[in-house]
């Protein structure tokens, strides 16, 4: 799943490329993006240029209430943004206790992201990196993702709203 504006520097060009090298080899898992925005004819095209098109799915861009219930349908969350300041998705993603595939370009991958435990981090101009990562999201047993879930959710409930008032209160 990625939920992400359909703008340029939110890199869904190499994220579909990355899906593509992951399904060539033998990859399992659907793409579902959801969103909307200037690139939206652009994106369209590159999945109609896909051999996999009939597993890249683009869905309009939802409400904050109803994102929870595609974030915990899915197996996990990409941020594949050539920069972004944060990337509170992956913080909705993570409350979920979904494991995310963060670009390390993204604030948030610093802060939130311990590579097997929380998620893991790729270079936003590697798509064969995050293909690779996608087939490990696809090869986690039952064991592995409760394990990432507790360590997601441990991890997530640092970044609370309780915790945020009690920064603000110290500073």
């Amino acid at each position: 799943l990625c939920v992400a504006r359909f703008i340029k520097v939110k890199n869904h060009k190499t994220l579909i490329e990355a899906f593509e090298i992951y399904k060539k080899n033998n990859g399992k898992l659907n793409l579902l993006m959801i969103g909307s925005g200037p690139e939206e004819e652009s994106i369209k095209k590159e999945i109609n240029k896909s051999k996999f098109k009939k597993s890249i799915f683009i869905d309009s861009w939802k409400q904050i209430n109803e994102l929870p219930t595609y974030y915990k349908n899915s197996n996990a969350v990409i941020l594949a943004s050539f920069t972004d300041q944060w990337g509170l998705v992956i913080n909705e993603a993570m409350s979920c206790g979904k494991p995310c595939l963060v670009s390390k370009s993204c604030g948030c991958y610093l802060d939130l992201i311990e590579d097997s435990k929380t998620g893991w981090g790729f270079d936003s101009n590697n798509p064969s990196e995050l293909a690779s990562l996608l087939h490990k999201v696809d090869s986690l047993n039952d064991q592995e993702l409760k394990e990432l879930e507790n360590n997601i959710r441990y991890k997530i409930s640092r970044y609370d709203l309780k915790n945020f008032a009690l920064a603000i209160d110290k500073s």
